[in-house]
């Protein structure tokens, strides 16, 4: 078995247990935007410990110019905007199946945007890929609306 797909199915199931975990157990307690804040933070720790260590990040850092800051900090908006409304949906949603199209419509997103402002290639494949994904993100929700 290739190590990469045994990672990625780790990584899978990895991220299925903590939206059940939020879901059933922190949700209830926190707010979404809460649990962001308290997730944060120890990685606010290791970050600070990484950069205290690697010279080389400090001096990015300290001598960031204007344009690059702007773009962190975008990032780091459109970052929090999107796991706020993955948390909202899964906290106000009556199953945790809601959240499960987000991370193929990421990938399918990100494919486009890069097709359509960064003029990358798109082959066939890919294209039936994203096709088939909104298809099953379609049947799937049209399936759980029907069966309440």
């Amino acid at each position: 078995m290739d190590i990469y797909l045994l990672l990625s199915a780790l990584a899978a199931l990895s991220w299925a247990l903590c939206v059940i975990l939020e879901k059933h157990y922190l949700l209830p307690y926190f707010k979404p935007q809460e649990l962001l804040i308290l997730r944060s933070s120890p990685y606010l720790i290791i970050f600070l410990i990484y950069l205290y260590s690697n010279k080389e990040l400090y001096n990015k850092v300290v001598n960031i110019d204007t344009k690059t800051a702007v773009l962190v900090f975008l990032s780091a908006i459109l970052s929090f905007l999107g796991l706020y409304l993955f948390w909202y949906v899964l906290h106000n949603n009556q199953a945790a199946y809601a959240v499960s199209c987000v991370h193929p419509l990421f990938i399918s997103f990100a494919i486009l945007l890069s097709y359509f402002f960064y003029k990358e290639k798109i082959n066939r494949y890919e294209s039936l890929g994203i096709l088939l994904v909104l298809l099953g993100i379609i049947v799937i929700n049209f399936n759980k609306k029907h069966s309440k």
